[in-house]
């Protein structure tokens, strides 16, 4: 985003001669918006507030442009910190940052502790990399205890 000048003489007769009578001089001043695709914008959400550790959950990524169209070549890195040892699934994969796809990118999340994870996502658009197309926010998830996995009791006198 800048601003652009653009200005018009016209100070020359068919000679190319500069004549300074009937000078005409035009000046405009706007500002111009992203490119098409530029990830410009980023919002979250998450699939379900809370989830059991069992389950694990997912944050949803939107990237736009200025003018609302999806964001065409843009990675999304995620990290989390939870109360206890949280582990974010993205934070295994190689390469670490996950592509946006039409605009959008989903990050599995996965937990093994139950606790509050605070999330933290940065979009960064690959073909113009300057300050206005490097986009952070923040979500958050609270896992919850999962259901047991497997009970076995035994009672070592007989009945």
């Amino acid at each position: 985003m800048g601003n652009v000048v653009y200005t018009k003489v016209s100070p020359f007769d068919n000679q190319n001669h500069i004549v300074m009578k009937n000078l005409m001089v035009i000046s405009t001043l706007f500002t111009t918006g992203s490119a098409i695709g530029e990830a410009t914008h980023a919002t979250s959400s998450v699939d379900n507030a809370s989830v059991k550790v069992t389950d694990g959950g997912k944050l949803n990524i939107n990237a736009t442009d200025d003018y609302g169209n999806p964001a065409t070549n843009a990675t999304v890195t995620v990290t989390g910190q939870g109360t206890g040892n949280a582990k974010l699934a993205s934070s295994f994969a190689t390469p670490d940052a996950i592509t946006v796809t039409n605009g959008t990118a989903s990050v599995p999340l996965v937990d093994h502790t139950a606790e509050n994870v605070a999330l933290t996502f940065s979009v960064v658009d690959n073909t113009y990399k300057d300050a206005v197309d490097i986009q952070t926010g923040s979500a958050s998830e609270n896992f919850l205890p999962g259901l047991t996995g497997n009970i076995q009791v035994t009672n070592s006198q007989k009945l």
